[in-house]
């Protein structure tokens, strides 16, 4: 009786994964070798991943998506198989070249891809084409064409090495007041900075000597040596200053009155972006 359940169980599990294999390959996409005859995605954050074929007598196949203003994204490929000179390319809705594969991606833990990265939006409903071109391999082959989000982000807090001293404003009628020393954090190889990070906004704060009023901080990144001042909250510094978050950073602050002090436990807390396909091992 065992026996015969056993077999039951067996009879409806190979039923179920040859009705999924079935399913999986007849959704594959496929005649779709022209810009005219493109399998049409959509709006790319509307769609998963598609696989597409290339039966043995195709060399290209295309297909279309679209993107809205803002929209920074990348096209990948992925295959099981050795990519053999396969490429990806991208072209614009007038059908001109607009992008490259930009080499094959992976490793061990998960299946080798190529593909393109730099595609942004500056429009609503902007057209994009994808084009695969088979390569050197013989037969049918099949690839999965996913369009993702390059851009992610994140916010987290880094100290500053020691402390800052301040001798006091010799001249209180000086308007400008007077700096304190400067301290510094060194984030060029720290390994909570993902790859390609820019800083969009960042505040410092720390713990003075003595309660005093008017103090004001100020932050400089190696890359340009500029000093900027904290405003209320936060320093006037954008993604749009395109700032690298892995560098060395300064600090000090100014004061006005006369009275010394000094800031220990400075800290800067920093919201960023980064293209994720920076990280991709290639």
């Amino acid at each position: 009786m065992i026996k015969n359940s056993l077999k039951g169980m067996l009879k409806v599990v190979l039923t179920i994964f040859f009705l999924s294999t079935s399913l999986v390959f007849a959704n594959t996409i496929t005649g779709n070798n022209s810009f005219n005859t493109a399998y049409p995605i959509g709006t790319w954050q509307y769609h998963g991943s598609i696989i597409g074929e290339l039966k043995a007598d195709q060399t290209e196949a295309y297909f279309s998506f679209r993107v809205n203003m803002g929209d920074r994204v990348y096209v990948k490929v992925s295959h099981e198989d050795s990519d053999q000179g396969r490429s990806l390319e991208v072209f614009d809705q007038f059908q001109n070249i607009h992008d490259a594969n930009d080499g094959v991606y992976g490793s061990s833990s998960y299946s080798p891809f190529i593909m393109v990265s730099n595609i942004e939006g500056i429009s609503s409903g902007q057209l994009f084409y994808i084009k695969v071109t088979r390569g050197n391999n013989t037969g049918s082959i099949f690839f999965t064409v996913a369009i993702n989000n390059r851009i992610s982000g994140g916010l987290a807090t880094f100290d500053f090495a020691g402390t800052a001293t301040h001798p006091g404003n010799p001249n209180i009628l000086d308007p400008n007041g007077v700096d304190s020393s400067v301290i510094s954090m060194d984030l060029t190889d720290s390994s909570r900075v993902p790859a390609g990070a820019i800083v969009k906004s960042i505040r410092t704060e720390g713990k003075l000597s003595k309660n005093l009023g008017g103090i004001v901080h100020k932050i400089s990144p190696a890359e340009n040596n500029i000093w900027y001042t904290q405003e209320g909250s936060s320093y006037n510094i954008s993604a749009a200053d395109d700032l690298e978050l892995a560098q060395r950073w300064d600090f000090k602050y100014n004061f006005r009155g006369t009275s010394p002090s000094n800031m220990k436990y400075v800290k800067a807390t920093v919201t960023y972006e980064y293209d994720i396909t920076s990280g991709f091992e290639r």
